[in-house]
């Protein structure tokens, strides 16, 4: 598992130490530099996807991120000799140093120090460089007709794509194949099948819901639909676009969560959205379920459902605190040259916050003082 990210010149982030834990819970206003602590990794993934490092860091590609040029990357009163660093380690005692020369016209940037050497550092160990890898941005697919398929993401990277795009295909391809991880099986599931158990893991979001995915290999699409549970059985089959439009949405962060393995890694912005409250916190119910039979889940959210979701889940004993992070982002007043600050809220067994600074899901409360005047 990835224990530490430093991060240093990178955007908003002067200089972040960032401890990571089973699940990674990054909040705060918009655009205070929360994504910007994921997306290192998602360029050091990019970059050794192109060969190695040798080749520099890639700012732009189409499998994960498109930043623009190194002047969009580096922090503002960045030095004009300094360089873009990040550190990286894991449980197992492995760790990555990487520096990358400042070239503001450039959407490669130029490798200028790696520890240990490429030859030397493991790289199909780690979930960060290998297929156990899912990362999922905040725009997701929608309700459609019908979907994109790619035997190459599918069949070869095991990929759904940034947008999820290929989940229905390979939903529709392993829907008999097993979950990866056992002890994720919802107890309602009717079997141990990828497909089954995303319909009951859906169905504690959308009551009664059950998902079908078709891949027509020979049209080269891939199709979906739903059924909901009635007295008699089920009914009739209804397309995306008359089902819920948060509904298709998640679909791509349940079904990651249940096919990685041990040792995988998902990272995901906004799990939450379009979602009903009590359909937010059972996905980071599934969250820290998943964490806890050891998939890293790094997550992006605004929503206080999500947090709730997590406490409840230590308060219950699925997950250890050690195995939870939380991360509150924020420019405060006075902060130099356009810098984010970051403030860990530790939570204990009970759910409990060492903290809560302004700012840090404190709205309802605010809301609710206004009507009490």
């Amino acid at each position: 598992m990835l224990t530490q990210l430093y991060i240093k010149n990178f955007k908003a982030l002067r200089e972040a130490d960032i401890p990571l834990g089973g699940v990674s819970l990054f909040t705060g206003p918009n655009a205070v530099g929360k994504s910007s602590a994921l997306q290192p990794l998602l360029l050091l993934r990019q970059s050794i996807r192109e060969g190695n490092f040798d080749k520099g860091l890639f700012l732009r590609h189409e499998d994960y991120l498109s930043l623009g040029l190194g002047k969009d990357v580096f922090s503002i009163g960045a030095a004009a000799a300094a360089s873009l660093h990040f550190e990286l380690e894991w449980d197992h005692a492995h760790s990555l140093k990487l520096d990358f020369q400042q070239e503001l016209g450039r959407d490669v940037l130029p490798l200028l120090k790696l520890e240990p050497p490429q030859s030397g550092f493991a790289w199909a160990e780690e979930a960060l460089f290998s297929r156990d890898f899912q990362y999922l941005s905040a725009n997701r697919i929608h309700p459609q007709v019908q979907y994109p398929t790619s035997p190459y993401y599918v069949d070869e990277l095991h990929a759904l794509g940034k947008a999820g795009d290929y989940t229905v295909h390979y939903l529709g391809k392993y829907q008999d194949e097993p979950i990866a991880i056992s002890t994720l099986q919802h107890p309602k599931a009717k079997s141990d099948t990828l497909l089954d158990n995303v319909s009951a893991w859906m169905a504690d979001i959308s009551a009664g819901i059950k998902v079908n995915a078709t891949y027509h290999e020979e049209l080269e699409i891939a199709s979906l639909s739903y059924n909901f549970e009635i007295p008699s059985g089920y009914t009739e089959d209804f397309k995306p676009t008359n089902v819920g439009f948060g509904v298709t949405y998640v679909l791509p962060v349940i079904t990651a969560l249940l096919m990685l393995p041990r040792g995988g890694m998902l990272i995901v912005e906004n799990p939450e959205s379009h979602l009903h409250p009590a359909g937010q916190s059972k996905v980071a119910r599934l969250c820290a379920l998943a964490a806890s039979a050891g998939v890293q889940v790094l997550m992006e959210s605004h929503s206080d459902h999500v947090l709730n979701g997590l406490r409840v889940a230590l308060k219950q004993g699925v997950i250890p605190p050690e195995d939870i992070k939380v991360y509150y982002f924020h420019r405060g007043e006075g902060a130099p040259a356009h810098e984010t600050q970051m403030i860990p809220i530790f939570l204990d067994e009970n759910g409990r916050a060492d903290q809560w600074p302004e700012g840090f899901f404190d709205e309802w409360d605010k809301q609710l003082d206004k009507l009490l005047e």
